[in-house]
């Protein structure tokens, strides 16, 4: 791998880099949760069956978190832009 810094990097480049280094983790290691996301999903689910929050499909978390990705960096979205098909696998 070569040696560009991070500071040197496209958004587009941070994104993919943690995409592989994610791959690779859920590849060759077992990686557990914390304790705590258990108690973060139960609290999530009883508000979801509170009516207070709604579900979104995948498609659209990824957009949105796109759209935070690229606002918080003040870029503007390129027409095709998107997250690796195979993130999250984990």
């Amino acid at each position: 791998m070569g040696n560009l810094a991070l500071k040197d990097m496209s958004i587009e480049e941070k994104i993919a880099t943690m995409e592989t280094l994610w791959d690779d983790l859920c590849e060759h290691h077992h990686i557990g949760s914390p304790s705590w996301h258990g108690d973060v999903l139960q609290q999530r689910d009883a508000n979801r069956q509170q009516g207070n929050e709604e579900p979104l499909n995948w498609e659209e978390a990824k957009q949105m978190m796109l759209e935070q990705t690229y606002h918080l960096s003040n870029t503007v979205i390129p027409a095709k832009a998107g997250i690796h098909e195979n993130s999250a696998k984990c």
